[in-house]
């Protein structure tokens, strides 16, 4: 029993310093999304150990605390995107994966209407759920482009749509980046008077399967290049199945050379969708540099396991 204050001090490190190891492997990353919930169980072994006496093994906890801390604490504390000040007109988009089997549809297209969103996009989109939403939401939403999806290779969470008020034109993907089983979206839209390209993605969670990795680094790299050959603003509505302490989430950003859109409106954790203090922010809208998001609302989730995600948008004067 002597040594448990130290095998609990020791795991909390050792979890710590694999998860800095993220790029090295997708299993690692795995814990790199975990920093959050890292930092609450090392703050609960050093307060655990102290009030134990055990004060040598509580130093070991508190490094795994200081680690965590100074990796999460700028999305604990956001400071305001300093590009807000010259914003001007303000858009709504929402990201919601509504979770193939969830036969709560009424309750789905009531979500999707009360975001009043002017544009929507929708990941896990099963054929004979499109058939029920898309009728719902057409006054709001005529100009849809949806692409459900019900068998083939992978997970059945492959299907999207991209919804909108203003005319959609869809925008050619190649297959290396969308292909049958786990679609890509690109479409340009207006908002606001300014042609502005939206895209979906929701790449693969699997971190053991060979084929689906390289299918997730597939479809950020083509978004990637999706952005770069755009001119205007763009919007990737994702769920993205990491955080943003993930290497691949920073990776892409570093790329894009866009903002960290939670360094600026918080945490906002979207899955699981019950209400936990461990949850995982792992959908995302992100925008180009002509763009700022200035805000970041989650509903409850309307049957799925997911919250959606409703983000203000602003254009850069």
């Amino acid at each position: 029993m002597r040594s448990l204050p130290y095998v609990l001090a020791g795991g909390s490190l050792l979890a710590t310093l694999l998860a800095l190891l993220g790029r090295l492997s997708p299993i690692l990353e795995l814990l790199a999304n975990g920093h959050s919930q890292m930092l609450a169980l090392s703050l609960s072994a050093v307060a655990l150990l102290l009030v134990t006496r055990n004060v040598r093994p509580a130093a070991i906890a508190a490094l795994a605390l200081v680690i965590n801390g100074v990796i999460v604490a700028p999305y604990i504390f956001p400071k305001p995107n300093p590009g807000i000040a010259s914003a001007s007109e303000q858009a709504t988009v929402l990201q919601f994966n509504i979770f193939y089997n969830n036969k709560d549809l009424d309750a789905v297209a009531q979500q999707i209407l009360d975001s009043n969103a002017d544009v929507a996009v929708l990941h896990e989109l099963l054929p004979e759920q499109w058939d029920t939403l898309g009728p719902l939401l057409a006054d709001e939403y005529p100009h849809t482009i949806a692409e459900p999806f019900s068998a083939g290779t992978g997970q059945l969470s492959g299907g999207m749509a991209i919804l909108s008020r203003s005319p959609l034109e869809r925008l050619p993907v190649d297959s290396a980046y969308s292909p049958e089983d786990r679609v890509l979206l690109a479409a340009e839209t207006e908002l606001h008077g300014r042609m502005t390209t939206v895209i979906g993605l929701h790449p693969h969670a699997s971190r053991f399967e060979t084929r689906k990795i390289n299918l997730r680094d597939a479809q950020i790299d083509g978004v990637v290049d999706l952005a770069a050959r755009t001119t205007g603003p763009v919007i990737v509505a994702a769920d993205m199945n990491i955080t943003p302490t993930s290497p691949t989430y920073k990776d892409f950003l570093d790329r894009t050379q866009w903002h960290d859109p939670h360094l600026s409106v918080g945490w906002h954790s979207t899955w699981p969708a019950f209400d936990t203090p461990f949850g995982f922010p792992i959908d995302h809208v992100f925008v180009s540099n002509e763009l700022i998001v200035t805000g970041y609302e989650t509903g409850d989730g309307a049957g799925s396991d997911h919250r959606s995600l409703v983000a203000q948008i602003s254009f850069v004067n």
